[in-house]
């Protein structure tokens, strides 16, 4: 097996924004601290490089994306082409759908062809996602997947559908995704007030924003507090939110993010479909509830009734329903379980040491 101070490690990422950047900013510092600064690389877009974390010893290679227009999609490739000969990895790690077909696509043919991982942050064939052609788009990925010496599942949903669309269980890893862990706030005594309640993330579809509009809509006056961090994002509409007692926030810095989490009793997510949400694993280490839909990678996370509320999200009646069956006290309660699952298995250590045991695998196979 290659010795890890040899290992050199080159990501690939379309779009930092979201999922993707929030798992390297988990991923990269513990791979310069276990490989030494030269060893690991990303390529991505200049106007987002400034997203990456700024450890020291990052090596980067960017391209312009003023768009996702053809032009754009073709400097890439050509600039994946040339980052894997001038820096040379072991292993290119790609991250998404289109850096995962581009880089699969292009290196084909190259004298020294690195070993290739693929994580997709979110599958468009997702069974819980809406999406025309879902038998053509699984055909399309199990082809690209006879390119890919592992595929990375961030979550047991995951691995379980691809299983089902006939992806070849060899070219299947499971490396649940984990954060750092910072320390757990002290318990706060139950008060009599208002169920403070926090939503976080881009108001779209996917994210279920629309669907929780009508649910705080039936909560009787002084039952919650609804807070929104997040906005629309990259020419989206903001859903109409007049009459409804919201206070939105806007986007935030991360910091400030994870004070607004300690600040509610529970975090409302009512997603149509999702990988695994590092909003939720943020949630379960600041000991705090979740009330999330009763679908996709949710199932893993959350225990109904014990770490959170499991709901259905096309029931506008969820919230009035799940603050019916529990209050404050019982949010506490759920908060410390869910505390301790996160201990048990979501924190960034173990990832990190997975990850890299799977590229130590990959360079010496």
């Amino acid at each position: 097996m290659k010795p890890a101070a040899e290992l050199k490690v080159l990501h690939v990422c379309e779009c930092l924004p979201g999922g993707p950047g929030s798992y390297l900013q988990e991923v990269l510092p513990a791979q310069l601290a276990k490989l030494g600064a030269g060893k690991v690389a990303v390529l991505a877009p200049e106007s987002q490089l400034g997203l990456l974390p700024a450890d020291g010893g990052l090596v980067t290679f960017s391209y312009d994306q003023e768009s996702r227009s053809a032009s754009a999609t073709v400097r890439l490739a050509r600039q994946i082409r040339h980052a894997v000969r001038q820096f040379a990895p072991d292993v290119l790690h790609l991250h998404s759908t289109l850096a995962g077909a581009l880089g699969r696509t292009v290196t084909l043919g190259m004298r020294r062809r690195p070993k290739i991982v693929y994580c997709a942050h979110g599958w468009m064939i997702d069974p819980d996602k809406p999406v025309r052609g879902r038998g053509l788009i699984a055909a399309m990925e199990r082809s690209l997947s006879r390119f890919t010496d592992s595929i990375v599942n961030i979550s047991p949903h995951e691995a379980g559908f691809l299983l089902d669309r006939g992806f070849a269980r060899s070219k299947l890893d499971l490396v649940v995704s984990g954060i750092r862990d910072f320390p757990a706030p002290p318990p706060v005594e139950p008060q009599e007030r208002p169920v403070n309640l926090l939503f976080i993330g881009r108001l779209d579809y996917q994210k279920g924003f629309d669907l929780l509009l009508p649910a705080i809509a039936r909560l009787p006056e002084g039952l919650a507090k609804v807070t929104v961090v997040g906005d629309v994002v990259r020419g989206g509409v903001r859903p109409g939110i007049e009459g409804l007692a919201i206070d939105m926030k806007g986007w935030l810095p991360r910091e400030e993010v994870a004070k607004a989490i300690v600040e509610a009793d529970a975090v409302v997510m009512p997603s149509r479909w999702e990988g695994l949400p590092l909003v939720a694993l943020e949630t379960m280490r600041a000991g705090r509830a979740l009330i999330a839909t009763n679908g996709g990678a949710f199932r893993h996370l959350v225990q109904d009734g014990e770490t959170g509320a499991l709901i259905d999200n096309g029931d506008p009646q969820f919230l009035v329903d799940t603050l019916s069956r529990y209050g404050i006290a019982d949010f506490r309660r759920m908060g410390i379980a869910a505390r301790a699952a996160y201990e048990a298995g979501f924190r960034a250590d173990r990832m990190n040491e997975e990850l890299l045991g799977l590229y130590r695998e990959l360079a010496a196979a």
